[in-house]
């Protein structure tokens, strides 16, 4: 026996374990700036539209839409009473499309419209549908409007987040787009990984918690949950204690980092003593060096007073002088310093 659900309001509160109220993911991603919908609302406006009802409205199929979808995977009738007829219109519409991705997918339900609390970050969400896939365990959010926005990512980045906290594992994410018309498009988008956007929703929390404390006047900044905005960086281990460390810009840090300028920490201290004793070794005064690539210059031998192209200014003995007087190649020939003969 089927069962009728009644309408859903359009807010939900969120509360956290030790019941306190904490923001849900809507509300902060809200502070985003949107700054197509500023001609898209001037050319309603144009059109004698009020901007206002026509945003209500569309709100309204929204929400049944999702309802008729919901119902449709509980095996229940939504309720649609509280709508007109021109709603209910639109949001079957949308139904359909979602019935013709549905008959050719593996699915099965293990969380619809669940509201989920982040102990750790201190904020909330309700996820539309979280289920197995052909056998995947993915995240499903269910949009219905012109087209899927890049900007969208940020909400089911931190829905993800919620349920991977809360003990359920996230294979992919995706946003459904099922049209309320048939000028609009359906459309499918998937998202591996989505650590970047949680990165962007986490500054958007700070945000909102400083524009909080900022409104209430208060004179000592609460103590936040956000993690802060910095890029997620490389790594690679430090060569002395095999800790990861993060990688430069130009790749040059090997070593452990105090974090003060012009002060080596122990890793680079031993490193150096390292390269030092190295150095030292008998066996590194024949090692090979590095060939320096420098303006070619005729030079006079100071073997066979001929003239050649010299390589280096430390190169003053021309090949065939090199390789009979010590059966090496030039580029690895070593000079001593000459001393100047008393007159």
């Amino acid at each position: 026996m089927t069962q009728k659900t009644k309408k859903v309001m359009a807010h939900t509160r969120y509360k956290n374990a030790d019941g306190d109220i904490v923001v849900g993911t809507t509300t902060v991603l809200n502070r985003l700036s949107k700054p197509a919908l500023v001609p898209w609302a001037n050319k309603l406006g144009l059109e004698g539209v009020a901007v206002g009802k026509y945003v209500d409205d569309k709100a309204e199929i929204g929400t049944l839409a999702h309802e008729m979808v919901h119902c449709l995977l509980k095996g229940e009738e939504a309720d649609t009473s509280d709508y007109s007829q021109n709603q209910i219109s639109s949001a079957l519409n949308s139904l359909k499309s979602f019935n013709s991705w549905y008959d050719g997918v593996e699915i099965k339900p293990l969380l619809l419209e669940e509201k989920l609390v982040s102990e750790k970050w201190q904020y909330g969400g309700s996820v539309d549908c979280y289920a197995l896939i052909n056998k995947e365990r993915v995240l499903v959010d269910f949009k219905t409007g012109k087209a899927i926005y890049n900007d969208m990512a940020y909400q089911i980045a931190a829905y993800k987040n919620l349920l991977e906290e809360n003990g359920h594992p996230v294979d992919y994410a995706m946003i459904l787009n099922i049209p309320r018309a048939e000028t609009e498009d359906f459309a499918i988008k998937k998202w591996d990984n989505l650590d970047s956007q949680l990165t962007v929703f986490m500054c958007m929390l700070e945000v909102y918690r400083t524009e909080k404390f900022i409104k209430k006047g208060e004179k000592k900044k609460p103590e936040t949950h956000s993690v802060p905005c910095t890029k997620p960086v490389k790594v690679r281990e430090c060569l002395h204690c095999g800790k990861e460390i993060p990688v430069s810009q130009k790749g040059n840090l090997k070593y452990c980092s105090t974090g003060v300028k012009r002060q080596p920490s122990e890793c680079a201290k031993e490193g150096a003593k390292k390269k030092k004793r190295l150095l030292k070794r008998k066996d590194t005064k024949l090692t090979k060096a590095l060939p320096r690539i420098e303006k070619k210059e005729k030079v006079v031998c100071l073997k066979c007073d001929r003239k050649f192209n010299s390589m280096s200014k430390n190169n003053r003995v021309c090949e065939k002088c090199s390789v009979i007087n010590e059966g090496v190649e030039s580029r690895t020939y070593r000079m001593a310093p000459i001393k100047n003969k008393k007159s």
